[in-house]
């Protein structure tokens, strides 16, 4: 208790978003030697950049023993920065937050994706619902989505992800105390079951505007891909992205209308490099072969119809050119009002087939995988019920033949068939192989770049998705290449997917500490 009044001691005195708490983090190796020390210590650790250090000289612990009190009453939950719940991808970022302020379990993100959905405010019918199933359908798939749950966009995306029965965090630009917008605080109490709602302004502090490009850092820094749905010039999703890539995330744009107001700035991060986003497949499948164990693409297959306006009625989630309900007289709800906020979030509509079961999916996605097909793409193609088993194909084409040919003639098609298939089942086994041998030299990879940094494969995975996206790709490429190459050793191709291994590897292991210096500098400027 006593090493986390520190801890809050110590937030109350670096300023958010500044450089203070990544000097410090170099000169001493806890809050409370950072307490313990003089004026010349501190100064030799702040160099120049003295903003906070008046602060950091006023040694009274009673703030932050009112706040300790006030967060032990209120059920707030304080992850410090040394903590082991405290996400590693944001302890990589310049000037990560001294401590977190939480209210509900933060989602297990060390190793697991996490995808930050912003946008717009002023959102169109059309961004609503394409933010509302892009993030419904990352959380389906297992990803953890991050947001604001500001009016509009974020809000959206905060409620999908609950109504896609994932998790989600909300990152606020005031107090924990303080629900801002206050018209999402019903959404609030929900992100709050299904996620965190996090923060790391102490409390009390109103939602000035400052705030909220500091608070940007920390949904950017929390995620491997930041998603930008709708936004004009001036909007904060902007601030966003652009610290996604000072991060080195990676940034998705959704396309519009291009003379719409809310497209000018994804069409601008598109012109600039960002990806195109068009549903959660794009996003899933870059990260599918880096998060394989937590991505479970299949679930995609469970879309069913849904009303998005009655999901975020449900939770009282508005845009600003929403109405917002009438207050209710004597108790009484108008009928679709109350049938709205009966609605379980995360109940699937009445309408929804019932779909296949999990020992269905799991039975059908081995026997894809063993036999070396693309599983997704013929799992698309099965029939959600019924249908008919390959023996009765197989059958039925037998019947055929003989009602129209000779047996002579039948078993001289059927033995070319065979041969065919033998052919195909040998390539599909070797491409197994090489598909392997992929895998286990990208795993190689993040376990070399392990070792080297001193670090554990989940933090690698955390602070390099753009550098081991770009590998992956080359990796594919690769393999698009040995597909037409069915002779070649299994050991020449181990060497082959070497040769690009090696030098990537040796490449981030030297530029690992100069990145680290630049995101310091950035943090001073």
């Amino acid at each position: 208790m006593k090493g986390v009044l520190f801890w809050i001691w110590l937030n109350r005195c670096c300023t958010p978003g500044s450089g203070t708490f990544d000097l410090l983090l170099r000169a001493f190796s806890s809050p409370y030697e950072i307490y313990d020390a003089d004026e010349e210590s501190l100064r030799a650790a702040l160099a120049r950049y003295d903003k906070d250090l008046a602060k950091l000289l006023d040694k009274d612990t009673e703030p932050a023993e009112r706040i300790l009190n006030f967060c032990n009453m209120s059920g707030v939950t304080l992850i410090p920065y040394d903590d082991p719940r405290y996400p590693i991808a944001l302890r990589s970022i310049a000037s990560p937050p001294v401590l977190l302020y939480c209210r509900g379990t933060l989602p297990q993100m060390n190793g697991c994706l996490s995808v930050a959905v912003v946008g717009t405010r002023n959102m169109s019918e059309y961004g609503k619902r394409m933010a509302f199933e892009i993030s419904r359908d990352l959380a389906r798939a297992g990803a953890v989505v991050v947001s604001g749950m500001a009016l509009g966009i974020d809000g959206v995306a905060n409620a999908a992800a609950i109504n896609g029965g994932g998790e989600t965090v909300a990152v606020l630009g005031s107090g924990i105390d303080i629900v801002y917008p206050s018209a999402n605080a019903k959404l609030a109490e929900f992100v709050s079951r299904h996620g965190a709602v996090i923060t790391e302004f102490l409390p009390g502090t109103r939602p000035e505007g400052r705030n909220f490009p500091i608070r940007n850092r920390i949904i950017s820094g929390l995620a491997q891909a930041t998603a930008v749905i709708e936004g004009d010039l001036r909007s904060g999703s902007l601030i966003t992205a652009r610290k996604a890539r000072q991060q080195e995330r990676i940034v998705y744009a959704m396309p519009g209308r291009v003379d719409e107001k809310g497209s000018e700035g994804p069409c601008m991060l598109l012109r600039d490099g960002a990806r195109l986003l068009t549903s959660a497949d794009d996003i899933l499948t870059d990260f599918e072969k880096i998060y394989s164990d937590k991505i479970n693409i299949f679930r995609l297959l469970e879309r069913s119809p849904y009303l998005v306006d009655k999901v975020l009625r449900s939770m009282r989630v508005y845009s600003r050119s929403d109405k917002k309900p009438k207050k209710e007289e004597d108790g009484k709800k108008a009928p679709a009002e109350a049938e709205a906020r009966s609605l379980p979030p995360t109940s699937a509509p009445s309408q929804e087939p019932a779909g296949l079961t999990p020992e269905d999916e799991k039975r059908i996605c081995a026997i894809l995988t063993e036999i070396g097909g693309r599983a997704e793409e013929i799992y698309r193609l099965l029939p959600p019920e019924g249908g008919v088993s390959c023996e009765d194909i197989a059958e039925t084409r037998y019947r055929w033949l003989l009602s129209t040919r000779s047996e002579a003639e039948v078993n001289d098609v059927l033995a070319k068939q065979q041969e065919r298939v033998d052919a195909l089942i040998r390539e599909a086994q070797v491409q197994a192989a090489n598909d392997r041998t992929r895998t286990s030299a990208f795993e190689d990879a993040v376990k070399t770049l392990a070792a080297n940094l001193s670090l554990s494969a989940d933090e690698v995975r955390a602070r390099m998705p753009k550098q081991l996206k770009e590998l992956g790709d080359s990796l594919d490429q690769l393999n698009s290449v040995l597909k037409g190459t069915r002779d070649t050793p299994i050991d020449a191709v181990a060497g082959l997917y070497a040769e690009r291994v090696d030098p990537f590897v040796q490449n981030i292991t030297a530029a690992f500490y100069a990145v680290d210096e630049l995101n310091i500098s950035s943090g001073l400027k």
